[in-house]
């Protein structure tokens, strides 16, 4: 096993994407490709959950702001109008005539778009008539600072188990490693949160796929101890949980 932690390099010098640092709020032009692109998407989406029975297309974008949070945040205020296209009937909308026996509408979108996972999703959608204007801020999504916590938080341990499990599905050793303890943790709220974590592990006497319980194992007494920084998404929605860094080096002492 003494070449565990060369092939332990070689595997986990994972790189963190540029596109999921957070950030704050800042105007838009309404006209750019990045928010023209999430509104036509916001609008395809609308129009698939709405009760109308004709397609509505957009007019126009009246403001936009975009946030970083693991990726692109776009919160635009569209003005729409129905059309005289029944949805399904045009695979482009925004070359159906206007619906002149209906007034114009505006929605409040917010949209995610998630270029390192191939996905933009519609995280917030409202519309009322066109006047007045009202922007509504999607709930459960605030990009904070980072913040330390207790590293046996419910949320952190199980952030961690998760982050060992990808961890084991990626090394190259034969054997499976434990959790021993978490040493530090962070949060950072990031449209869910981002665990940065430095966590105390040490190789098993389980081999991989052996058990469904690593942690059950007993320790391999011949192997030292080792030291792993992960960074994990917990994305609620997208419904899954994301090892986004990992590095490890051996335990001090």
């Amino acid at each position: 096993m003494a070449c565990w932690w060369h092939c332990v390099l070689l595997v986990l010098t994972v790189s963190t994407a540029s596109a999921e640092l957070s950030g704050g709020l800042a105007d838009a032009s309404p006209s750019s490709r990045g928010v023209q692109r999430a509104a036509s998407f916001a609008v395809a989406e609308y129009n698939k959950e709405s009760t109308d029975e004709y397609a509505s297309k957009m007019i126009k974008v009246l403001s936009a702001q975009i946030q970083v949070v693991a990726g692109m945040k776009y919160i635009l205020d569209v003005e729409m109008r129905l059309t005289q296209c029944k949805k399904g009937e045009s695979s482009d909308v925004k070359s159906c005539a206007l619906n002149t026996s209906d007034k114009k509408f505006t929605c409040h979108f917010v949209v995610l778009d998630v270029p390192w996972r191939s996905v933009t999703q519609l995280l917030e959608s409202s519309c009322k008539p066109a006047h007045p204007v009202a922007v509504l801020k999607a709930s459960g999504e605030i990009v904070g600072g980072v913040e330390e916590v207790s590293p046996n938080r419910l949320d952190v341990q199980r952030a961690a188990r998760s982050a060992v499990i990808e961890y084991n599905k990626q090394s190259t050793v034969e054997n499976a490693s434990k959790m021993i303890k978490v040493l530090s943790a962070q949060t950072q709220v990031v449209a869910g949160i981002k665990y940065i974590l430095d966590v105390e592990m040490g190789l098993t006497q389980c081999k991989k796929g052996e058990s469904n319980d690593v942690q059950s194992c007993a320790l391999n007494t011949s192997d030292k101890k080792f030291t792993c920084h992960f960074v994990v998404l917990d994305a609620p929605w997208l419904g899954e949980i994301q090892l986004l860094d990992s590095s490890c080096k051996p335990s001090q002492g």
